[in-house]
């Protein structure tokens, strides 16, 4: 079975008491919308103003709009449609927690990007570090991802030479 890639959309909440003013912007896939009124309604609370609103929609008798901004996007199209809808609302106007976020392999690049930033100036006395320093150094510059795999690479390549050396001693009676 093909999992649907273009399954997600960007939705706003909305207030009915004002002209259904938009008061929260999030994406989601199948009842996703629904859900923030359902949580408000049992009591789940994950962001207290966004609850408080439907809370508050909800006493005065009235269920919490919504709509679709768009729909069959790519999880990365959803987040950054997302994102340009809280832009353009202004995060102060929304009970939205951040601005938006990112898909992973967006945050993985930002991350990096950042850490360079942060050891570039630290390049020229980088040669003076010890060994773990050194290897702590690469391992930003490079990623995790990158370091264990040649990481396990050389952890390999010293298991044989002690097990090679571990054999001579044996065979040459080195062993204590």
């Amino acid at each position: 079975m093909r999992k649907r890639t273009k399954r997600y959309y960007v939705y706003e909440l909305t207030d009915p008491r004002q002209a259904n003013h938009v008061f929260y912007v999030g994406k989601g896939t199948g009842r996703r919308v629904h859900q923030h009124a359902s949580d408000a309604k049992h009591g789940r609370i994950v962001n207290i103003y966004k609850h408080a609103r439907i809370t508050d929609i909800h006493q005065a008798g009235l269920e919490v709009g919504h709509n679709i901004v768009a729909d069959n996007l790519t999880e990365k199209e959803a987040l950054q449609l997302e994102r340009e809808t809280i832009k353009r609302y202004g995060i102060q106007n929304l009970t939205n927690m951040s601005p938006g976020q990112y898909d992973e392999e967006t945050r993985n690049k930002l991350h990096a990007q950042q850490m360079l930033n942060i050891m570039r100036p630290l390049g020229a006395w980088s040669r003076n570090l010890n060994l773990f320093d050194r290897r702590t150094l690469w391992i930003v510059r490079n990623g995790l991802r990158e370091f264990a795999k040649t990481g396990y690479d050389h952890a390999h390549r010293a298991a044989v030479a002690n097990e090679q050396r571990r054999r001579n001693a044996n065979q040459y009676g080195w062993t204590r």
